[in-house]
């Protein structure tokens, strides 16, 4: 498949350009290795292929965030919110992907003890851990800790860099790793609203590390199957966030989905959907 070059790349500077179509050919090499990969070689291969990309991407957004301090906090205070009323400070808390560590970091003020889970040793780099935090690498899919043991579990963009094979597998870890009534709140872009990933810019679906975008009603069966009682939508409304049941979402899905990409992506964007569309999961186990 061969990038066609749309809109929102054709009105970027030269030297934007250039990163991204750098950014673009090396996601594509190393997420087709996933893709092709069976599922003992893929099991080894995240790690792998996420150190080289952060490694050979010294300007992607994710490293040079870990380097500012100030937009770390800002956005770690920010998941923080979302997290914070559903934790006791008597709770262990997990946040599987967590990248450069910073909402765990946050979370560690509020929580007895953090787990944070992620594939790549170079991402995670921190010298400066909290007593609280203890950091578990796997492989991708593994969540090696106790079981139930965690009582809030959160994720930001993780499902949809998962092989669509391994994605009930770690939901079915999570639930094992949570106490009786422990939550799993789980943020992963919608994909009547993508592609989210480097795509964006040359397809209409993604084809880098976003190895696959999910509709609420595809969500709410794999995390049914991977041992979840009750699903939930959480979407801002007036300023406040609102739970509501995932039945909702499922039903605005609906009313849209057999319009063509482009004419569905731009109803999904309007605000009477949007807050349906762009709503977190959270489930109960």
């Amino acid at each position: 498949m061969q990038p066609l070059f749309k809109a929102e790349y054709q009105s970027l500077g030269e030297e934007v350009k250039g990163d991204i179509l750098t950014q673009y050919n090396l996601e594509r090499k190393l997420s087709d290795r996933l893709r092709q990969a069976g599922k003992n070689q893929r099991l080894n291969l995240y790690q792998e292929v996420y150190d080289e990309f952060f490694k050979s991407l010294p300007r992607h957004s994710m490293v040079l965030r870990k380097k500012d301090a100030a937009t770390r906090t800002d956005r770690a205070k920010r998941h923080a919110s979302l997290i914070l009323p559903f934790l006791k400070n008597t709770d262990t808390f997990m946040e599987v992907g967590a990248g450069d560590c910073g909402l765990s970091f946050e979370i560690s003020h509020y929580a007895k003890s953090v787990i944070a889970i992620d594939v790549s040793e170079e991402i995670t780099k921190n010298p400066n851990r909290p007593d609280n935090f203890r950091l578990v690498l796997t492989e991708g899919v593994s969540i090696n800790v106790p079981l139930e043991t965690v009582h809030v579990t959160f994720s930001n963009q993780v499902m949809e860099h998962l092989h669509p094979d391994d994605a009930l597998t770690q939901l079915r870890n999570i639930s094992k790793s949570l106490v009786k009534g422990g939550l799993y709140i789980c943020l992963t872009p919608h994909r009547y609203l993508g592609p989210h990933d480097i795509s964006k810019y040359f397809h209409n679906e993604p084809v880098g590390f976003h190895l696959k975008e999910y509709t609420h009603a595809e969500l709410n069966h794999l995390f049914r199957q991977g041992g979840f009682s009750k699903i939930y939508m959480i979407s801002g409304i007036r300023g406040r966030r609102v739970k509501l049941p995932i039945a909702a979402a499922i039903f605005v899905e609906s009313l849209i989905q057999s319009f063509p990409h482009e004419f569905r992506r731009k109803l999904a964007r309007l605000i009477v959907f949007r807050k349906f569309i762009n709503a977190h999961i959270l489930a109960v186990k």
